[in-house]
């Protein structure tokens, strides 16, 4: 019997070698996410289409709306609203989860997240991308605690464009993750397929 035990996410645990390299295009990414019952128009989508026109009129570079949830959620539905509300849509891109690397190979085109979904921010930490979390549910607020990661982000409800641009304009997030927390990870990793291995014997 398999206890109940807290384990790092599983991505932690992926070796650097299966994540593609790092690009020079320095685009904006953000993870958004479709929650039930938000309508076209509601005021987080505003505010990340704000933010993502912010950072083309200030840099020039482009933005990658991602949709991490294909399915029940549906996650393409707000990149789109956020695209249909931006003022440079020509410089958006929308990049839907898939089975090729599509989400990993958007974010090394990236030098800043910012995200709502869980594993936005895990893909980023791993990917020592700077991130900034939009929080909807615990599970996020827990992991920016337990990695004592320096950037706190806002709330879903309550969207702090003024923090987010001060996010956009920083040169850097002083964060890497601490090498013990990935070789725990790779550890709860071998551990859990070990357990299931087990199970199934």
């Amino acid at each position: 019997k398999l206890d109940s035990v807290h384990m790092p996410d599983i991505l932690f645990s992926f070796p650097h070698s299966w994540l593609p390299k790092k690009t020079s295009d320095n685009k904006l990414g953000i993870a958004l996410m479709h929650r039930d019952g938000d309508n076209s128009d509601n005021a987080y989508y505003r505010s990340m289409a704000e933010v993502a026109d912010f950072w083309i009129q200030t840099t020039g570079k482009s933005v990658v709306l991602m949709a991490f949830d294909t399915g029940t959620e549906d996650d393409v539905f707000a990149c789109e609203c956020v695209k249909s509300m931006m003022k440079y849509k020509d410089m958006v891109e929308i990049v839907k989860h898939g089975s090729h690397g599509e989400i990993l190979n958007a974010y090394a085109s990236c030098s800043k997240i910012i995200g709502a979904r869980f594993h936005s921010a895990v893909l980023a930490m791993k990917m020592n991308i700077d991130f900034y979390p939009i929080i909807y549910r615990n599970k996020m607020r827990n992991l920016i605690s337990d990695m004592q990661y320096p950037v706190n982000g806002c709330d879903i409800s309550d969207i702090d464009t003024e923090s987010i641009i001060e996010f956009l304009n920083c040169e850097r997030v002083d964060f890497k993750i601490d090498k013990a927390y990935e070789l725990q990870a790779e550890n709860s990793f071998m551990l859990l397929k070990k357990h299931i291995k087990e199970e199934l014997k």
